[in-house]
C-alpha cells in the first residue's frame, strides 16, 4: 500500500475492489439460508385427504351438498336431456336448453360473491342452492313424463334452478371451503370434494338408467332436504370452533 503523509496506507482501486469482495462474502455467509419447503407427494397428499375425511366431521357434512350436485347436474344432463327435451323439442334444442345451466351459473356466480362475503351470507347461498335442488325433486315427483315434455320450452325453469345450484357449487361452496380448511388443509378439503361430486357424477349415471322419473325426484329430494340440515350442522360446528378459539 502507498503511504500517505499522515501516516496512514492508501487503498488503490483494486484493493478496495477486493476488500469490498471478502465483505460481501461475510456478509452472506452470517445470513440464514432459505430452504424450500419440501413438496408433498401424490401418496401424502392423499393420506393428507384420508385423515381429513376421517377427523373431520365438517367435511362430510359439506359432502352431502357435494354429492347433491353431482346428482342434480346428473339428472339434468342425462335424464332432462335426452328423454324430455329431446321428445318434446327436438335434437337440435337440446343445446340451447342444456346451455341455460352453466349460463345461469356464470351470471349468478358474480352475484353469489358479493352477498357471500361473510360466512353468514355464504350459508344463506348453499341452503339457497340446497332448496332449488329439493324443488327440482319435487316438480320432478309431482308431473308425470308426459306433463314435463307438453311444457315445451316451459322445462327451462328446471334448467334455471339447476343453473343456480350449479353458480352455488362454484362460488360459495368452494369459499366454504377455505374457510373451514384453511392453509394446508384446503387441498383435502378440495379433494374431498372432487371425490363426494365425481363419485356422485359417475354413480348416478348408472342408477338413473334403471329408474322412473318418480323415483328420481324423489332421491333429489330427499338429498336437498338432507343437504340443508348438513349444512346447517356444518356451519353449527365452523362457528363453536370459532368462539373457542382466542
Amino acid at each position: 500500500p502507498q503511504q500517505t503523509m499522515g501516516g496512514g496506507s492508501r487503498r488503490g482501486p483494486r484493493t478496495t475492489a477486493v476488500i469490498q469482495q471478502q465483505q460481501h462474502r461475510s456478509s452472506s455467509s452470517r445470513c440464514p439460508k432459505h430452504h424450500t419447503a419440501a413438496i408433498p407427494s401424490p401418496w401424502q397428499q392423499l393420506l393428507a385427504t384420508v385423515r381429513l375425511l376421517w377427523e373431520s366431521p365438517t367435511v362430510r357434512f359439506l359432502g352431502v351438498y357435494q354429492i347433491a350436485f353431482g346428482i342434480g347436474q346428473t339428472f339434468g344432463d342425462m335424464y332432462l336431456n335426452a328423454y324430455i327435451v329431446k321428445e318434446s323439442l327436438g335434437m337440435e334444442n337440446v343445446g340451447w336448453m342444456a346451455a341455460i345451466t352453466p349460463s345461469v351459473a356464470a351470471l349468478i356466480s358474480p352475484v353469489f360473491s358479493y352477498l357471500g362475503a361473510t360466512e353468514k351470507g355464504k350459508r344463506s347461498e348453499i341452503l339457497l342452492g340446497t332448496s332449488f335442488y329439493a324443488a327440482v325433486g319435487s316438480i320432478a315427483i309431482a308431473l308425470s313424463p308426459g306433463a314435463l315434455r307438453n311444457l315445451r320450452w316451459g322445462v327451462a325453469s328446471l334448467y334455471v334452478c339447476l343453473g343456480v345450484c350449479r353458480g352455488v357449487f362454484e362460488t360459495p361452496q368452494k369459499a366454504a371451503i377455505v374457510d373451514f380448511f384453511p392453509g394446508e388443509q384446503a387441498s383435502g378439503g378440495f379433494s374431498s370434494m372432487l371425490a363426494f361430486s365425481g363419485g356422485a357424477f359417475g354413480a348416478a349415471f348408472i342408477v338413473f338408467a334403471y329408474m322412473t322419473q318418480f323415483h328420481m325426484g324423489l332421491l333429489l329430494l330427499a338429498i336437498g332436504v338432507l343437504a340443508f340440515l348438513s349444512i346447517l350442522r356444518a356451519y353449527a360446528i365452523y362457528f363453536a370452533r370459532r368462539s373457542r378459539s382466542p
